[in-house]
């Protein structure tokens, strides 16, 4: 019998959380995560150049926390950022000073990533190995990082549905942009899968709940770094927020406002799903949290009302 991979309804994506240049301040925004309810967290071996396994890791063994962990196979941390990795604290306190700089570096982030051609068998086992150590405990879902369908040979596909059968990840899937997540994940051949994909809040006209397969389980991400700053700014400055304050009763006048509201209409269209939360605001993190719990949240009739008015800003 297959078994939906289920979890907290927010999970936290550690990519963004590695941008900090102190490892307490990280630390910390984990603490505030487990805090406001989030009980899924996201990690892959590029991230923070090669160092948000072993974070998370450092932070479970002192946190005792029962959360559930997806890391990845594929696009591996390069040479340059494992070089870059030594010194990533004191870079990222001068990227934090200069936005120049910090966008010629964006500009250029493939050069922390290695190619996004489909992992070896031995780099699986070694990667899915590498992170049960950094971790220190073996992850829940195991996600083909960003890797086309047409890529994967038989082998591939095989050791992975070997790797859930015999209980080393308990999930198999694949993450990345939604043709390549469900491509992958459909490649592998098994009844259970996850997909991790970007949220798309105007993909569809109608404002519904779209239940997932019932031996699917879906992550989708991106909602903040997608909609929250452009929403923001059109809420604070025209008419538009005050309309919206007035038919749900809630203000509307930070960014954590706003990004509680998105997660409820997230999670009202897609009520099965986990949604991949990537802040290191504590303020955001806890009103998200406070947004999804029974107490807090609006009803369906009253976030179609605001969908209905904000549909042609979630484009």
């Amino acid at each position: 019998m297959t078994v939906r991979f289920s979890t907290s309804p927010l999970g936290l994506g550690l990519a963004t959380v590695m941008r900090l240049p102190k490892t307490a301040d990280q630390m910390r925004v984990l603490d505030a995560a487990y805090s406001a309810g989030f009980r899924h967290f996201d990690v892959a071996p590029a991230y923070g150049l090669g160092r948000a396994e072993t974070l998370l890791g450092t932070w479970l063994a002192s946190a005792g926390a029962d959360v559930t962990i997806a890391t990845k196979v594929g696009l591996p941390p390069s040479q340059v950022a494992a070089r870059v990795a030594m010194v990533q604290g004191p870079l990222r306190r001068v990227l934090a000073a200069s936005p120049r700089l910090r966008g010629w570096v964006k500009a250029r982030s493939s050069l922390a990533t290695s190619s996004g051609a489909a992992p070896s068998v031995a780099q699986i086992e070694n990667s899915l190995d590498q992170s049960l150590r950094e971790i220190g405990r073996s992850p829940d879902v195991l996600l083909l990082h960003e890797v086309p369908a047409s890529a994967l040979g038989d082998d591939v596909a095989a050791t992975l549905r070997r790797l859930q059968q015999d209980g080393s990840v308990s999930y198999v899937g694949a993450s990345g942009p939604q043709e390549v997540a469900e491509g992958g994940a459909a490649r592998l051949g098994l009844d259970t899968v996850v997909v991790q994909i970007p949220v798309d809040l105007g993909a569809e006209v109608t404002f519904a709940p779209r239940r997932g397969d019932s031996c699917m389980g879906t992550i989708r991400y991106g909602l903040l770094s997608r909609y929250l700053h452009p929403l923001t700014e059109r809420l604070c400055s025209t008419g538009l927020g005050r309309a919206v304050e007035s038919s749900i009763g809630l203000p509307l006048r930070t960014k954590a406002d706003v990004a509680s509201l998105l997660a409820m209409l997230a999670l009202d269209r897609w009520p099965d799903d986990t949604l991949l939360i990537g802040s290191t605001s504590h303020a955001n993190l806890e009103r998200l949290g406070a947004a999804v719990r029974n107490d807090q949240r609006l009803s369906p009739e009253a976030l179609a009302e605001v969908f209905r008015r904000l549909q042609a800003h979630l484009q």
